[in-house]
């Protein structure tokens, strides 16, 4: 009997146990990683969801306290309470962050944060100074600080257009280095594939031109040859020709003898008449030394009269 009460007490106590857990709300992020928390935080941030982000951040500096990506939530963080009208929660995450990373990669950008939520929590201030205090305080002094404040905002905004700037060289940057690796791979795969498959293509077609060079000299050896024999052939049968034709002519040929003759007797043909003319032109001459000596003698003759 005793048994029984310990068992059933036992029972309704597991009972309500099991009640109490199952009313407890299960926490769904509760087995994720650094950077899936980090990466939905950041996308809440993108959709403008504040406090979605900032339980994400907490929570990512709570389970992960010595990572990169809590150092990184930090900062995050200040720009979620900055971006939620939050500026003194800005400020003092910020001012927590510099202390305990002073020389953090980040720390520029931190301080512009810090200079911006300054700036939002004492937009309210300046507007009470200059319109409050406008009868009693000097305008002009209030008109310079206003002055200041502006420059300093378009500073903030100038600083704001830079950041936005580098971000974008962010990937830009990546970009480039993607293409270089894309590049070096290439290239690799160029000196391990490409190269050596010239170099047996270049084998291939030195050896196809050497056996060409091979087979035109030999063709040109036996084009040779066979022109030599050739050659040869025709030479011997002009020579053996040319031989037996001078073996059967005499020592001086009768054509030879013929136009010999009628050289000879041409030459005296003109031997003759030259001959001729030449006794004819002396005749001739001597008649008319005997005219011109006659009329010589003539004309002495009258002049002596």
């Amino acid at each position: 009997m005793r048994l029984t009460k310990i068992s059933l007490l036992c029972t309704a106590v597991a009972l309500s146990g099991c009640s109490w857990l199952q009313s407890i709300e299960i926490d769904p992020t509760r087995d994720w990683t650094a950077n899936q928390l980090y990466s939905e935080a950041r996308a809440a941030v993108s959709e403008g969801t504040w406090e979605v982000a900032r339980d994400y951040y907490t929570k990512l500096e709570a389970r992960y306290p010595f990572g990169s990506y809590a150092q990184q939530a930090q900062i995050d963080l200040a720009y979620v309470n900055y971006k939620d009208d939050d500026a003194a929660g800005a400020i003092l995450q910020l001012d927590r962050f510099l202390r305990a990373y002073p020389n953090h990669p980040n720390s520029d950008y931190a301080l512009y944060l810090k200079a911006l939520a300054t700036l939002n929590e004492r937009d309210g201030w300046l507007a009470e100074l200059t319109t409050q205090d406008l009868a009693d305080r000097d305008a002009q002094a209030a008109r310079d600080l206003a002055d200041q404040c502006d420059r300093f905002e378009k500073k903030l905004y100038d600083l704001e257009l830079t950041r936005n700037i580098s971000i974008q060289m962010g990937p830009q940057i990546r970009l480039i280095q993607s293409n270089d690796t894309m590049m070096a791979e290439k290239i690799q795969t160029t000196i391990v594939n490409t190269i050596p498959l010239w170099k047996n293509q270049m084998v291939l077609a030195l050896g196809m031109a050497h056996s060409q060079q091979a087979m035109q000299a030999e063709r040109a050896v036996t084009d040779a040859t066979n022109e030599l024999l050739r050659k040869n052939a025709a030479t011997l049968k002009q020579g053996t020709i040319d031989i037996a034709k001078e073996s059967e002519r005499g020592v001086v040929d009768i054509e030879t003898l013929q136009q010999t003759n009628r050289d000879l007797i041409s030459t005296l043909d003109e031997l003759n008449k030259i001959r001729a003319d030449g006794k004819a032109k002396r005749a001739a001459a001597e008649q008319e030394l005997g005219r011109i000596e006659g009329e010589l003698k003539q004309k002495l003759l009258e002049i002596n009269k």
